[in-house]
């Protein structure tokens, strides 16, 4: 199982040989076996059950190929991942790899003066994105066809988290229009001179596509059809604000 996890993840970065060696160089064998947990369910009690089973139904079984395979298949063992072992798979992922450590944040010219009058910038939040098919992008991916987007469970989460668009690119054409007040704002410039990410802030480059989740859903897949276990990557609630369509 462990080589089957870690086989199946590198596949995530293929593409990419700086991230290919930066996966192999942490997701040793060893280190998988370290920071995976797997419960049989025959130690668990009735009520942990029930709520397993909903959460799982929940979140994960709206894809009808995972809950058509989670059916048809009798599992009996659900693995977690420990936040160690995603917050570095997060870090892989979402790296700026080799690029440079400036990005830009493209605002009118009102806001540059409220920025400098409060010595603040704003984040915004997710639900009042411009484009709110923004926010489900991911959610497709996982589930297919989302039920009651609109469910109070799912727009106190979205309330709950805010986001800052910056650019690789001081000067940007599209970025001026969409974003710089057509061309009359300013492009802010900043250095990424924090100590790497924590739990309440996050940075991360975005990609784009389908293929992270298509592949996390695979592994998914893989592990209920050869190993009668269930996979639990509980920060795909935070991954998924990091993946858009090409489109974007």
């Amino acid at each position: 199982m462990i080589e089957y996890i870690y086989n199946s993840l590198r596949k995530l970065f293929s593409a990419d040989p700086n991230k290919l060696l930066e996966y192999d160089r942490i997701f040793s064998l060893q280190f998988i076996e370290k920071n995976i947990k797997i419960l049989k369910f025959e130690n668990f009690e009735a009520e942990y059950l029930l709520y397993f089973e909903k959460y799982v139904n929940e979140r994960y079984l709206r894809n009808e190929h995972l809950k058509n395979t989670y059916h048809n298949f009798r599992v009996n063992k659900q693995i977690r991942f420990t936040e160690h072992f995603q917050d570095e798979l997060f870090k892989i992922l979402f790296s700026l790899g080799n690029q440079k450590k400036k990005f830009y944040h493209y605002t009118s010219f009102d806001s540059l003066v409220s920025i400098l009058q409060n010595n603040t910038i704003r984040f915004s939040g997710i639900a009042g994105l411009n484009d709110k098919s923004e926010t489900y992008y991911s959610d497709y991916l996982l589930n297919k066809n989302i039920k009651n987007p609109f469910h109070h469970t799912r727009i106190k989460s979205f309330n709950s988290k805010f986001i800052l668009s910056t650019s690789l690119n001081k000067d940007e054409l599209n970025q001026w229009r969409l974003y710089g007040d057509n061309g009359s704002g300013v492009s802010l410039e900043f250095e990424t001179n924090f100590q790497g990410n924590g739990y309440y802030f996050l940075f991360g480059k975005i990609a784009y596509g389908s293929e992270i989740f298509n592949i996390i859903l695979d592994l998914i897949i893989g592990l209920i059809q050869g190993y009668n276990s269930f996979a639990i990557f509980n920060q795909l609630s935070i991954w998924k604000n990091f993946v858009k369509h090409e489109d974007y």
